[in-house]
C-alpha cells in the first residue's frame, strides 16, 4: 500500500505536506540562530536609541578597551565602522565632537601619531576638550562632510599636510549610498559577530590558549572613543622599523593641484565656520618638510614642524607609542607658543608639556 505524503488536519480540513513542517522547522531553527547570535549584544546595549548604539561593551574581552566609552570601530575582521557611526550619528560621538575646541583631522596616521593621553593633560589644563576626527582609509573629505553635516564649530582645526589628496573613499561613498537602514543592520550584526567571538576567546581554558596563543593576540577589534574619538591602541607589543631619511621625490604629494586646491577649500570652509586651520606633518617614511611648508605658505595657515630624527614606525607609516609621545611633546611645545593658540584657545592657565 502507497503510503500519503500529506497529513490530513482535521480540525481545519486541510491537508500539510512534509515539507511545509520541514520548512518552518528551518525557519524556527534559523530564528533561534540568530536571537543566540545578537543576544551578548543586545545585552549590552543601555537602552535601544539611536544614543546608546555605539554603547555594546567590550570592556574585559579578549585585548579589549579599558572601559565601556569604547566602541568597536573596525570588527575584528577588520571591516571599517566607524564611519557608519559618525555619518549616521550613531550613539555621542558628533554630540562630542560639537563641544570640542579642537578637532584634529586626517588618516589612521594621525590617529598613531598622537599620544591622546597627553593631549587629554594639555586641554583639561587648559579647560579645552579635543576630539580627533581621523578616519582609516580616508583624506579631509569625509570629516569635511561631516563637518557640514552636523555644523560643527571647532576653534582650532589641526590637519595633517598629506591628507588633503583624493576626494570619498570608495568605502564611504558605499556607506552613504546604502541608507540608514541597511548601515544599522550592517552595524549591529558585525558587532554581535565580534562579540560572540571575543567572548568565546575572553573565557577560553588557559591550556587553549597556549595551543594557540597567536589566535588569541591576533583576534581583536578596533575601538574608538565615543568621548574624544581616539582609537584605543592597546597593549600588545610592538614591531619598531626606523624612519631612515626623506625622500624628496615624493614631495609632489603634498604640492600637486589637486591637494592645494582641497587645502584651499578646506580653509575657506573652516574660516565660514570661524576655525582657525593649522597644518603640521606626522613623521612616517615619505615624509617631506618642504612640500607641507609650501602647502602652508600657499594657502597661508600656520605650520607646526617636528623633527622625526630618531623617530620609529610600526610598518613605515604609523608611529609607535613611544615615538608618538615624542611627537605630541614637541608638537604642544609649539602649539602652546603659537600666535593662533594664544588668540583662539588659550584660557587662563600656563605652563609647558613635560618635565
Amino acid at each position: 500500500m502507497l503510503k500519503s505524503s500529506c497529513i490530513f488536519n482535521f480540525n481545519t480540513g486541510e491537508m500539510k505536506s512534509p515539507a511545509k513542517r520541514y520548512l518552518l522547522v528551518y525557519f524556527m531553527a534559523l530564528l533561534l540562530f540568530f536571537i543566540v547570535l545578537l543576544l551578548p549584544a543586545f545585552i549590552s546595549l543601555p537602552s535601544l536609541t539611536w544614543s546608546d548604539l555605539d554603547a555594546i561593551n567590550y570592556e574585559g574581552l579578549n585585548n579589549g578597551p579599558p572601559d565601556k566609552n569604547w566602541y568597536l570601530c573596525a570588527d575584528i575582521m577588520g571591516y571599517l565602522l566607524d564611519h557608519d557611526v559618525f555619518y549616521y550619528n550613531f550613539g555621542r560621538s558628533i554630540e562630542n565632537a560639537k563641544k570640542a575646541d579642537i578637532l584634529f583631522i586626517g588618516s589612521s596616521r594621525v590617529q598613531y601619531g598622537f599620544d591622546w593621553n597627553l593631549m587629554r593633560s594639555f586641554t583639561e589644563r587648559h579647560s579645552l576638550r579635543f576630539f580627533s576626527m581621523a578616519f582609516g582609509r580616508e583624506s579631509g573629505e569625509f570629516p569635511l562632510m561631516i563637518i557640514e553635516k552636523y555644523d560643527l564649530r571647532p576653534k582650532i582645526v589641526i590637519v595633517n599636510a598629506e591628507d588633503f589628496g583624493g576626494g570619498l573613499s570608495n568605502f564611504a561613498r558605499h556607506i552613504i549610498d546604502q541608507g540608514r537602514f541597511v548601515s544599522v543592520f550592517s552595524f549591529f550584526l558585525r558587532n554581535a559577530i565580534s562579540k560572540d567571538v571575543l567572548i568565546l576567546l575572553s573565557y577560553a581554558p588557559n591550556w587553549f590558549r597556549k595551543m594557540l596563543p597567536s589566535l588569541f593576540n591576533k583576534t581583536r577589534g578596533t575601538y574608538r572613543s565615543r568621548i574624544t574619538g581616539e582609537w584605543f591602541r592597546g597593549l600588545l607589543p610592538e614591531k619598531s622599523v626606523p624612519i631612515k631619511s626623506t625622500i624628496e621625490s615624493n614631495c609632489w604629494k603634498y604640492t600637486g593641484v589637486e591637494e592645494l586646491k582641497n587645502a584651499n577649500r578646506f580653509k575657506d570652509k573652516m574660516s565660514e565656520r570661524g576655525a582657525q586651520l593649522v597644518l603640521t606633518l606626522i613623521p612616517n617614511k615619505y615624509i617631506c618638510r618642504k612640500g607641507a611648508e609650501s602647502m602652508a605658505q600657499h594657502i597661508g595657515t600656520p605650520f607646526i614642524w617636528v623633527d622625526w630624527q630618531g623617530m620609529n614606525t610600526l610598518d613605515g607609516t604609523h608611529l609607535t607609542q613611544e615615538s608618538s609621545k615624542h611627537f605630541t611633546e614637541e608638537f604642544l611645545r609649539e602649539f602652546e607658543k603659537s600666535e593662533t593658540f594664544m588668540n583662539r584657545v588659550s584660557k587662563k592657565t600656563v605652563g609647558g608639556i613635560g618635565p
